[in-house]
């Protein structure tokens, strides 16, 4: 039992510093001390002195049980003895380890905000990516709908020209168009005129043709004279 109660303290203890190794030392002759006891009194070579004087034959069944209480007695004493000095040591080294732990939630804070930055020096990185991406399809975006502006307005100047190219053929037939009227208004009064004048010439042609006939009879008449 004392042996793994002082394995116990070691493994308590195995992450102290250096200066606790002499005390350590101590404790552990002291501890090889009473394993020494317990092992004579085992082997039956000697007697085990009782807590308050005097020593008990290992001989007789009179004294067996004696000798059972007197070791528990002793065990229990060693087993005391043992975790009070664990506690002494764990005690003397609180302020120390209280101070190193202190230390090492200094570090671990630390390293969790390092580990913080770093993460949410990533997340900007990665959100920088998704903006440059997003800017980048936005640029290509406006670049095919400044070409397709630029297209628009080409196909409106040569729309624009072809207008004004219409308008001027147009223009252009409807002066041709005004000239010819004016020709076929001219040539319509020309005949007009010359029907007039044909009209006039049938007429005074008829008064001729009439005049004669009167000649005609009169001549007529005066043949039966």
């Amino acid at each position: 039992m004392t042996s793994s109660c002082w394995s116990s303290v070691l493994a308590i203890l195995g992450g102290h510093a250096p200066d606790d190794e002499q005390r350590l030392g101590e404790e552990s002759k002291a501890a090889a001390h009473h394993q020494r006891l317990l092992d004579g009194w085992a082997a039956g070579g000697g007697g085990v002195r009782r807590r308050g004087g005097g020593t008990v034959a290992c001989g007789g069944g009179a004294s067996i049980d004696d000798e059972e209480r007197e070791r528990e007695t002793d065990v229990d004493a060693m087993t005391s003895s043992c975790w009070s000095s664990v506690l002494a040591i764990l005690g003397g080294r609180a302020p120390d380890d209280e101070q190193r732990l202190g230390e090492e939630s200094k570090a671990s804070a630390l390293h969790q905000r390092l580990l913080d930055g770093w993460a949410a020096a990533a997340a900007e990185k990665e959100e920088a990516k998704k903006l440059a991406a997003e800017v980048k399809k936005l640029t290509a975006e406006v670049e095919a709908l400044e070409r397709a502006v630029a297209e628009a307005g080409a196909a409106r100047e040569a729309a624009e020209v072809k207008r004004r190219e219409a308008e001027a053929r147009a223009e252009a037939a409807e002066e041709q168009l005004r000239a010819a009227a004016e020709r076929h208004e001219a040539q319509v009064e020309e005949l007009r005129r010359a029907l007039d004048a044909q009209e006039d010439r049938d007429a005074r042609i008829g008064e001729l043709e009439e005049k004669i006939r009167e000649l005609n009879n009169a001549s007529s008449k005066w043949r039966f004279f």
